[in-house]
């Protein structure tokens, strides 16, 4: 498969809100540390009055951007209209007084878009979506072009030894999309920071997230709502993930993030 064609067939799985909200539901109910808490304080640290979320999905950020008193213009952006129409009920239901913009656009040409080309923003954030982008180094340059001087981008994902329990075993039986190699190890640090570095002022911050599922079943929920996820593959996986439970309690799988601030100069 080219690398277009795997583009395109996992950016369809991405987009699938149930698959999405499935996954974030495990990573919460069995996380050992608050991611959300984490993107909140991050979010809270940088300048929140015009806010611009890519790929908001289901709405996370956005909610936590329209809990600050200050934000008075928010974006939000994503394939996904059931997850648009998601994001948009939970902010109706927030007593939240400024303006709210949702628009089923593609991430590569959304700012160029009528709507939001000659928009100016304090603050673009993007959360575990950036690498679904065709041209990433295109999209960075025009989220900068469109953040005011002294606003920043904020860009998150997984980087280093992310899922390495759960990758190690799949590794055994087949071979992981290269996108979702990319993605979940090398994205952060070897294509976004040192693009970036050039550009703007970079921090970087990083947590882990020990995530303990406590069921074969747990397991293979998670996997199956992943873009990963091969039928093919399941029940070798299963007896694998069967074996391990005969001597543990939980399956671990450490979600390794990377916070990275991109401030414009």
């Amino acid at each position: 498969m080219n690398r277009s064609a795997e583009h395109a067939r996992l950016d369809r799985a991405a987009v699938s809100s149930s698959n999405l909200t499935g996954r974030i539901d495990a990573n919460q109910r069995f996380a050992g540390a608050d991611f959300n808490g984490w993107v909140r304080d991050l979010i809270g640290r940088l300048p929140g009055r015009r806010v611009l979320d890519l790929c908001c999905g289901t709405g996370n950020q956005l909610v936590a951007h329209a809990g600050r008193p200050e934000c008075e213009e928010l974006v939000g952006i994503d394939r996904s209209t059931e997850s648009l129409a998601t994001a948009r009920s939970r902010i109706d239901e927030m007593d939240f007084r400024g303006t709210l913009d949702l628009y089923d656009f593609a991430m590569d040409t959304a700012l160029g878009e009528r709507d939001l080309r000659d928009r100016v923003f304090d603050q673009i954030s993007c959360c575990y979506g950036l690498y679904y982008a065709t041209n990433v180094l295109s999209l960075l340059d025009k989220m900068l072009g469109q953040v005011a001087p002294g606003g920043s981008l904020l860009i998150v994902g997984p980087w280093g030894p992310n899922n390495k329990s759960l990758f190690d075993l799949l590794r055994k039986y087949m071979t992981l999309p290269p996108l979702v190699e990319r993605s979940a190890t090398t994205f952060m640090t070897e294509e976004v920071e040192p693009y970036l570095r050039d550009k703007a002022e970079i921090q970087t911050e990083t947590f882990v997230n020990p995530v303990s599922y406590p069921s074969v079943q747990a397991v293979l929920d998670y996997w199956r709502k992943t873009t990963f996820f091969d039928p093919a593959k399941e029940t070798d996986v299963t007896r694998d993930v069967e074996a391990h439970f005969g001597n543990a309690d939980a399956f671990v799988v450490e979600k390794h993030v990377m916070g990275l601030i991109a401030t414009r100069r």
